[in-house]
């Protein structure tokens, strides 16, 4: 019954960060996933034309009663992601950090598809100390992968690669980093279910055991 509760989480976490982000000294990282639109893109997907209570979250915390159908809610989860991403961003405005806003597949851009869309996920980057950093494209000839968020990042803070690294930052060469900067990640990521008795199956396990013992188990 995700679909009936479109917001999900999406405003604690919000308000978590902005605290966390005010409070937060030079030098720090934070990531955040802000999961509803790829947990209702999938599934309300089932209930596009379904139509029952929808209870929808507002930012100070109350919730609006109403009737609507699967669009319905997926629309409302929008609407509370880019509330929640807007108020992460004044925070991070107001100490000259970095946002970035990444996803690692596609979900409500294509709502003909029952699982992860095919289109390519933008990778954003607001530098509120240097603002000419807004939007990072693909290198010309390439495909970006995952590794090169992490190699960015570390640009961003001044942070040497490890040798095993095999991601590029994509900001320019003379973009200069600074291990005094704030750095905010947003993911927009959800999760599933699964056998958790697998054991090839890292988040079954962490379900199973609990995250500590399954990180002492990997590494």
């Amino acid at each position: 019954d995700y679909w009936k509760y479109p917001g999900l989480s999406t405003y604690i976490l919000a308000r978590a960060d902005v605290q966390k982000i005010k409070e937060a000294p030079k030098g720090t990282f934070g990531l955040t996933n802000l999961d509803a639109p790829d947990l209702i893109g999938h599934v309300a997907l089932k209930y596009l034309d379904n139509t029952d209570t929808l209870y929808i979250q507002t930012p100070d915390n109350e919730f609006e009663i109403k009737e609507g159908t699967g669009s319905n809610s997926v629309l409302e989860a929008l609407k509370a992601s880019d509330t929640a991403i807007s108020m992460i961003m004044k925070a991070l405005e107001e100490k000259e950090g970095v946002l970035i806003i990444v996803g690692d597949h596609g979900s409500v851009d294509d709502m003909t598809q029952p699982n992860h869309s095919f289109n390519d996920v933008p990778m954003f980057i607001i530098d509120y100390k240097n603002r000419d950093v807004k939007i990072v494209k693909s290198r010309e000839g390439m495909k970006n992968t995952q590794a090169d968020v992490g190699a960015t990042i570390l640009h961003i803070l001044d942070i040497e690669k490890p040798e095993q690294s095999t991601g590029k930052s994509l900001l320019p060469d003379n973009y200069e980093g600074s291990k005094d900067r704030i750095v905010w990640q947003i993911i927009l990521d959800g999760f599933g279910y699964t056998d958790f008795n697998d054991q090839n199956n890292g988040f079954g396990v962490a379900m199973k055991k609990g995250m500590m013992p399954t990180v002492k188990a990997l590494f």
